[in-house]
């Protein structure tokens, strides 16, 4: 966001830099402001985020997908603001949006069946471009490009085809190029000129992957790869404390879910095989942890059995996982991410997948905040801070 010039004078001429990021944060306004949306808590426009957006995914095949924002400065949650702000988009956001990631004043969103990437202001959700990616699934940025991962149109009962990972240029908006890796690729990171794919398998006829694709960026060609060691179905890959931690899914009879700590200086892989991974990893890298939801009943089919959910957070620093048990009143939690300057924890919960789920407040000793309705399985979110 642009200072006003006598605001860049003032705080200048005082020398408070960091009162100038506060003034520019309460002094944000947005089209949107004028949506109706359920107040759930006091605003606070000294926070340091402007809005936390929630990605709902939608039931797959209903082009349901979603998406919500919690505004700090007035406590406001709002629901399908995509489509509010952008009336004559008569197909909404799309059919299942599986990633969110942000980019100065952009939201880039992965709609996964839809097989499109959709850009939207993060100001106001107002759609800026669509970009065609087929089965697209997580993304990444660098100072160039936006990089996603890609099923590359592979479906359950198909052949055996490799995925791929897409290069998209950040200012035009155009794919410019793409590369194999392995199959089902999910998430996706980098770091020290490296890409990380996890490949899953998801619907390989040769069963899961259990290999980490390793991409040059400079080249954007396959250097490498690193494989588990018993792990399987690779998930979400993260980088912290100079280490890739890496979330699997498991075979859901005979291998467990489970977490992956790979050195990136000795490529040595320690995997914490206890961890019950059902949510997607969320990486709080400024505090060295790393938070996922899971359940040691996982294997438990049984219609309407009650399970019992964990947090697992990984100290990224000194390797520890410590636990603890989710709180009360959620029913099928989805998602998780963390508000590494207040210690804020969010949960998602998709409730019985075919009402509104939602998304819940906690504080960092687990007490409840607030609680407000989201859309169809709440699976995603992203932070926007305006003063990047």
């Amino acid at each position: 966001m642009k200072k006003q010039t006598l605001l860049i004078f003032s705080c200048a001429l005082a020398l408070v830099v960091l009162g100038c990021d506060k003034d520019e944060t309460s002094s944000f306004t947005s089209e949107d402001e004028t949506l109706a949306g359920e107040t759930v808590t006091a605003g606070d426009k000294d926070a340091r985020y402007v809005k936390l957006f929630v990605l709902n995914e939608g039931s797959y095949g209903q082009n349901n997908s979603t998406l919500d924002f919690f505004r700090y400065s007035d406590g406001k949650y709002v629901r399908n603001s995509f489509s509010q702000m952008n009336p004559t988009i008569s197909a909404g956001l799309g059919d299942v949006g599986n990633d969110i990631a942000i980019r100065g004043d952009e939201a880039w969103i992965v709609v996964n069946n839809s097989g499109l990437v959709e850009i939207v202001s993060a100001k106001n959700e107002k759609h800026i471009a669509t970009i065609e990616v087929p089965t697209p699934r997580n993304i990444v940025f660098d100072n160039e490009y936006a990089y996603v991962t890609s099923w590359a149109g592979a479906y359950y009962g198909g052949d055996a085809r490799k995925g791929a990972v897409y290069r998209i240029g950040l200012a035009d908006k155009t794919v410019k190029d793409s590369v194999n890796v392995g199959y089902q690729p999910e998430g996706i990171t980098l770091s020290g000129g490296n890409l990380y794919v996890a490949n899953s398998g998801g619907v390989n006829p040769g069963g899961y992957e259990n290999t980490i694709s390793i991409i040059s960026q400079a080249g954007f060609k396959v250097t490498g790869a690193i494989a588990l060691p018993s792990q399987k179905n690779l998930k979400d890959v993260v980088v912290s404390g100079g280490s890739l931690w890496v979330s699997s899914l498991g075979d859901y009879y005979s291998v467990h879910s489970g977490l992956a700590r790979i050195n990136l200086a000795t490529k040595q892989v320690n995997e914490y095989d206890d961890v019950r991974v059902g949510t997607c990893l969320w990486n709080d890298a400024a505090n060295d942890k790393i938070y996922v939801i899971g359940t040691q009943d996982e294997w438990v089919w049984t219609p309407g059995a009650k399970k019992t959910y964990s947090i697992y957070m990984a100290n990224t620093a000194s390797g520890d996982i410590s636990e603890q048990s989710l709180p009360e009143g959620i029913t099928y939690p989805y998602s998780i991410a963390v508000d590494g300057s207040s210690g804020d924890i969010f949960i998602g919960d998709a409730a019985d997948g075919k009402t509104p789920g939602s998304i819940r407040c906690y504080d960092a000793t687990y007490s409840l905040k607030w609680k407000a309705t989201a859309g169809l399985f709440p699976g995603h979110f992203a932070f926007y801070d305006a003063r990047l």
